[in-house]
């Protein structure tokens, strides 16, 4: 009987300590004055983007808004290195941003664009 009692008052007192926990957003959310609860962005999302001018921005200032970008590679069409960051949108699509950058680091072109996948994949 003394066993039980014990796992009853632990019980209790773990829903009451945790009652009391602070609770806390995760990084990069916000709160939607609109609705009732979080709206959650992790990180960046196209209106963010969209403030890149090209001509304008450098690969120190999209680097220092955003941070490191998910991958930087070369293409044989583009003279310099290109950086992809990838976030969701609204709708859950996976989504990518792509800037160019000449050989002197200046932005040169930016766009956004969807990831395409094969639905056949996502069940494995």
């Amino acid at each position: 009987m003394h066993m039980n009692r014990s796992r009853y008052v632990a019980f209790a007192a773990a829903l009451l300590l945790g009652g009391c926990a602070p609770v806390f957003a995760p990084p990069g959310s916000a709160l939607d004055a609109g609705s009732a609860g979080w709206r959650t962005q992790w990180g960046p999302g196209q209106a963010d983007f969209e403030r890149i001018v090209p001509g304008q921005w450098t690969r120190a200032d999209v680097e220092r808004t955003f941070g490191p970008p998910a991958l930087i590679e070369r293409v044989a069409s583009w003279d310099g290195p290109i950086m992809t960051y990838r976030w969701r949108d609204a709708g859950g699509a996976r989504m990518f941003y792509s800037i160019y950058l000449d050989s002197q680091g200046v932005v040169r072109r930016a766009h956004p664009s969807m990831e395409v996948r094969d639905r056949l994949f996502d069940r494995f």
